[in-house]
């Protein structure tokens, strides 16, 4: 489950001065995403058609080519804010032609969790490492703290009457991805723990006991998406 909690405010005032009209505002949000996800915590059983040749064959057996289960203690308590502000001038040189020129600012915090619990992937040493620990920060990527964003439009009306208007625009837009990306940080160990069960010559998995005892592999800390999930630390999100 997840329960998502924004808090917003925002506000924008203007002024005509003859030909120019003059936008200023801005708006602040906070967000809060408190739940769990319980991943592969019941379990995985997948059949490829390793033993028959088809995946339907292989369940009808009840032979599984791989099954996976985790074990989860990653409660998850996100947290991040965001501000943004901008200015416009609307000018009219002639009374058939509007130019738009401004220009927006905008700063998202990477998400933190409330307790620091979030673990990423250090190349360097090859180890998982806890946020906010060994020059980590707490959102595992650093802040992204030069998202301006120009535009500039121009409308001319082509035959006076408001009829047929050609318009032209230029400008830099920037969006951000949901919590999710900072939920992968959760997934991993100690909070996190994935075993990999397959088949032996002299074992195989079943469908009565698919993640037999003591048989269950740990994938060993790596670069790769499929051990650990790991953000690069100057990526822009």
């Amino acid at each position: 489950y997840e329960i998502l909690t924004c808090d917003w405010s925002s506000d924008v005032c203007s002024s005509d001065l003859g030909r120019h009209q003059l936008k200023a505002g801005g708006e602040a949000r906070t967000y809060r995403s408190d739940g769990v996800n319980h991943l592969f915590a019941r379990g995985k059983l997948t059949f490829s058609g390793a033993f028959t040749g088809s995946g339907l064959g292989d369940l009808l057996l009840g032979y599984p080519s791989f099954t996976l289960l985790a074990t989860n203690d990653n409660p998850q308590a996100l947290r991040t804010w965001s501000a943004t502000g901008f200015l416009e001038d609307v000018w009219r040189p002639a009374a058939r032609v509007t130019v738009s020129a401004g220009l927006r600012y905008e700063f998202r915090a990477p998400p933190v969790d409330a307790g620091d619990l979030m673990h990423t992937f250090d190349p360097s040493t090859r180890t998982l490492v806890r946020v906010g620990t060994n020059g980590v920060p707490r959102a595992g990527v650093e802040a992204d703290r030069n998202d301006w964003a120009p535009r500039v439009s121009i409308g001319v009306d082509l035959t006076g009457r408001g009829r047929t208007i050609a318009r032209a625009g230029y400008g830099v837009y920037y969006d951000t991805g949901t919590l999710i990306e900072h939920s992968a940080f959760y997934f991993n160990p100690p909070a996190y723990t994935l075993q990999v069960f397959v088949p032996t010559a002299t074992a195989l998995l079943t469908l009565a006991d698919p993640w037999p005892a003591n048989r269950g592999l740990t994938p060993l800390p790596s670069r790769s998406e499929e051990h650990t999930s790991e953000l690069q630390s100057h990526v822009r999100i």
